[in-house]
């Protein structure tokens, strides 16, 4: 069980789907009481399943909450961001994109050339409000996704960029973000996943810290997806 506020998740794991089924209907099946004793209700119209795994599924049986059969998914929204069964994050970052873009156009009045707002300013107003929609969650995401999905996120920040320091489209990219001493969104988003691994392994609780003891030592941005021990 992962708990975080009001958001609960249950889940389960095994080499053969049958098993991972059983072991996350059971687990539903021992919680069921104790919500029944502090009548809290689950409602199944609001609950989502999903399955990680290449293997086929359609002949999955599904999980039931009280006699009610939930449909597999093939993507769950999880704590603000999406999560899809091959764990690629393509409808992730397409929905990513989508907020980004719809940022900078309600922040356009500001940003834009004609605006009176000094330079720093602008790049402040993109630090803070812009750049933290393109990054959230990164550590979750960073190492599974595209080459592609990285283009689309280097794109968002190089538009923006240019609209807020008003350069022609001559002007090469690396030479705003040098002007503007931003650094890519994969480097940003790599000393991110830096930040994130000293906080867990130099965590007072141990339960947290113990979690850095899994990971490999070389937890960087490839590609594909992240190692275990």
């Amino acid at each position: 069980m992962a708990l975080f506020a009001d958001d609960t998740l249950l889940y389960s794991s095994s080499i053969r789907i049958t098993a991972a089924v059983k072991k996350l209907q059971r687990q539903i099946d021992i919680v069921q009481p104790w919500l029944n004793q502090w009548r809290i209700t689950i409602n199944p119209s609001k609950t989502t399943t999903i399955l990680f795994t290449n293997k086929h599924t359609n002949d999955t049986p599904k999980i039931k909450i009280q006699n009610t059969p939930i449909k597999w998914s093939p993507s769950i929204k999880y704590l603000g961001f999406h999560i899809d069964k091959k764990l690629c994050f393509a409808k992730h970052i397409k929905n990513t994109i989508n907020k980004a873009k719809a940022t900078a156009y309600i922040l356009y009045p500001l940003i834009n050339k004609k605006s009176r707002l000094s330079l720093n300013t602008k790049i402040y107003i993109y630090k803070t409000y812009i750049r933290p929609v393109i990054t959230y969650a990164s550590p979750a995401w960073a190492s599974n996704i595209s080459k592609s999905s990285w283009s689309k996120l280097e794109s968002i920040q190089a538009r923006t960029l240019r609209t807020i320091s008003n350069q022609p489209w001559f002007v090469r990219n690396q030479t705003i973000r040098n002007s503007a001493k931003i650094q890519t969104i994969k480097e940003e988003i790599t000393k991110s996943i830096e930040k994130y691994k000293t906080n867990i392994i130099s965590s007072h609780f141990k339960h947290i810290s113990n979690i850095a003891q899994r990971l490999t030592v070389n937890y960087a941005i490839q590609n594909k997806p992240i190692n275990f021990i």
